[in-house]
C-alpha cells in the first residue's frame, strides 16, 4: 500500500512541480501583471508606505505606547526568521550551481511573480 502511495506521489510530483509548472507560473505572472496594468508597479511607492512605513514606526497613532509592537512589525519579525536563512542557502546554492545567470533568472521570476 505505501510503495503504491510513493509511486503516485512520485509520479505526482515529477507533473506538478516539474518544467511545466515553470512555464505555467511564469505565463499566469506575465498574464496578471498585463491584465492588472502593473498594479505592483504603479501603487509601489503606497505599498512601500503601508507596510514598511508602518512597521517602521511613522503614522503612530497617539494611543501607541513605548515598546509594543504593532502587527506588521511582529509579522516581519517572523518571517524574517523563516526566510531569512533559507534565501541566503537558496541564493547560494542557485549561484553555485547555475552561475551569475541564475541571480538574473531569480530578479525575474521575483518581478512577475511580485503580483
Amino acid at each position: 500500500m505505501l510503495e503504491r502511495f510513493m509511486a503516485f506521489v512520485t509520479v505526482a510530483n515529477k507533473y506538478l512541480w516539474g518544467p511545466y509548472a515553470l512555464v505555467f507560473l511564469g505565463a499566469i505572472g506575465i498574464y496578471l501583471t498585463i491584465g492588472t496594468k502593473a498594479v505592483h508597479l504603479r501603487k509601489m511607492g503606497r505599498i512601500l508606505k503601508m507596510t514598511v512605513g508602518k512597521s517602521m514606526g511613522k503614522d503612530k497613532d497617539e494611543d501607541e505606547t513605548e515598546g509594543t509592537l504593532t502587527s506588521a512589525q511582529s509579522m516581519f519579525t517572523s518571517l524574517a526568521s523563516v526566510i531569512g536563512m533559507g534565501s541566503i542557502v537558496g541564493v547560494a546554492s542557485a549561484l553555485i550551481n547555475g552561475g551569475p545567470g541564475a541571480i538574473f533568472w531569480m530578479w525575474v521570476a521575483a518581478f512577475i511573480g511580485m503580483i
